[in-house]
């Protein structure tokens, strides 16, 4: 196991053994970058969360959109959820329901 992996899994623990709870609020604004000679088209959403309690959640969050088929880039910070994604290969909607399945409450 790479040692980022296993520092990733600690927080995560002890983010769940301090009570983390799980309820986030989300929005996603797209803003459509450069599609060069029909190469992928990446857009960007923003995805507000509110109710992250640790660096844990913003993990665990991060690592479920990285799954997913068509996210380039995910940048969680605080609040805020940066995601570069190609809009041919997945939709908001999508990612938004990844995060719900992590328990957090999530709308567009």
């Amino acid at each position: 196991m790479k040692m980022k992996s296993v520092a990733a899994l600690l927080i995560l623990v002890l983010g769940l053994i301090a009570g983390c709870q799980s309820a986030s609020e989300h929005t996603v604004a797209s803003a459509p970058e450069a599609d060069v000679k029909g190469q992928a088209q990446f857009e960007r959403a923003t995805i507000k969360v509110s109710g992250t309690y640790c660096v844990a959640c913003m993990v665990g969050i991060r690592r479920s959109l990285e799954r997913i088929d068509g996210v380039q880039k995910v940048d969680a910070r605080e609040t805020d959820v940066v995601v570069e994604y190609d809009s041919r290969k997945v939709a908001p909607s999508t990612m938004v329901k990844a995060v719900e399945e992590l328990g957090f409450k999530a709308t567009l």
